[in-house]
C-alpha cells in the first residue's frame, strides 16, 4: 500500500471516531499567543471546562508562563515539555529545586544589628589607619634620632634563639627611613643567605646611646664608633656575619632553639657527619656538643 491512500485512511478513521465522540469531547478555546499576557493570565490544560480544585499556581522556569499546578503536574509528566513554549521541561519538585530560596525577611532589630555592626566595621578600619599612622610617624621620629656611630640594639627573633637578647652594634651608614647597616663584635651583620650588606628596617631595632652619650661598650665597638666618627671606617676590612652569628658571640654559645646540625652516634663524629661534610666546625648543638675532633681538623 502507498503512502498517500494509508495515510487518507488513517484521516478517514480519525473523522469516524471524532463523529462517534462529539458528545463527549471537551472543544477548547484557540487563543492567539500575541493575546496572552505572561505577567498577568493563568495558563490552564485543565481536561475539564472548570476545574475549582486548581488554586496553586506555578511559574515555569524556561519561559516564565505561569499555570494551574495540579494539572501542570500531569502534564508535565505525561509528555515532558512546557505547553506554552514547547521547550523540553523537568518536574515541578525539580523546578522549584533549581530556583533559589527567597530570602528572608528581616526584622527591624536585625537591620539595627547589621547597621550597628556595618559601624563598629567602620570604626575599626578608621582606628587602624590612625594607628598604623601613628606607628609610622613614630618610626619616623626615631630614625631622625638614628645617626652614624649611634649605638643600637638589634632585635632577635626569640624562634630560632632561646636567648633573646638583643645584639649591641654600631650604626656605621643610615638612612631617612631608617634603614641602617650596623658592625656588632662579630663583625659586619650582612643577609645570612646571600652575605650581602643588609639595611636593618626602623622595626628591627632601638636606639640605645648617640654617638655623644656615654655607654659602656666592648673594646672592638668602641675602635668601630671612633673609626665610624672620624670617617676612617672600612667595611671591606671587617668581618662579616649573619645576625644568628653575631648572637652567637653575644651570648658566648649557640642558641639551644636551633636543631642540631649533625646527630653522630654517641657524639663520635666521623667522615660522615654533616659538619665535616659542609667543611664547619661542630658546635654546642651538636650530638657531640662541639668536642669532637672534626674541629681540629677543621682549624688545621
Amino acid at each position: 500500500m502507498s503512502g498517500a491512500p494509508y495515510r487518507r485512511l488513517v484521516y478517514n478513521q480519525h473523522l469516524m471516531c471524532l463523529d462517534i465522540l462529539k458528545d463527549e469531547l471537551i472543544a477548547s478555546k484557540k487563543v492567539n499567543f500575541k493575546e496572552i499576557n505572561l505577567e498577568r493570565d493563568v495558563l490552564c490544560v485543565c481536561d475539564q471546562v472548570e476545574n475549582h480544585n486548581c488554586i496553586t499556581r506555578h511559574k515555569m522556569t524556561c519561559c516564565g508562563a505561569v499555570f494551574e499546578k495540579t494539572c501542570l503536574t500531569d502534564f508535565i509528566n505525561t509528555l515532558s515539555w512546557c505547553p506554552y513554549c514547547r521547550e523540553k521541561a523537568d518536574s515541578i519538585e525539580e523546578q522549584l529545586a533549581s530556583l533559589p530560596m527567597p530570602s528572608r525577611a528581616r526584622r527591624s532589630t536585625d537591620l539595627a544589628r547589621a547597621k550597628s555592626a556595618e559601624k563598629k566595621r567602620e570604626f575599626q578600619v578608621k582606628q587602624g589607619e590612625k594607628m598604623k599612622k601613628r606607628y609610622n610617624d613614630s618610626m619616623k621620629d626615631a630614625a631622625r634620632a638614628v645617626t652614624v656611630g649611634a649605638v643600637v640594639t638589634i632585635w632577635v627573633d626569640p624562634r630560632v634563639a632561646s636567648h633573646a637578647r638583643g645584639v649591641m652594634a654600631i650604626v656605621y651608614a643610615a638612612k631617612e627611613t631608617g634603614g641602617i647597616l650596623a658592625c656588632s663584635d662579630g663583625g659586619i651583620i650582612v643577609n645570612g643567605k646571600t652575605k650581602k650588606e643588609w639595611w636593618i628596617a626602623a622595626d628591627g631595632y632601638a636606639l640605645k646611646a648617640t654617638h655623644d652619650e656615654i655607654v659602656v661598650l666592648s673594646p672592638n665597638l668602641k675602635e668601630v664608633q671612633k673609626q665610624v666618627l672620624a670617617g676612617t671606617f672600612s667595611a671591606k676590612k671587617q668581618k662579616k656575619c649573619s645576625l644568628s652569628q653575631a648572637h652567637q658571640v653575644v651570648v658566648g654559645a649557640s642558641s639551644p632553639c636551633l636543631k642540631s646540625t649533625c646527630q653522630c652516634k654517641k657524639g663520635q663524629c666521623g667522615n660522615r657527619c654533616g659538619c665535616f661534610r659542609n667543611n664547619r666546625a661542630c658546635s654546642s648543638t651538636c650530638s657531640c656538643s662541639g668536642k669532637c675532633k672534626i674541629n681540629e681538623l677543621n682549624k688545621k
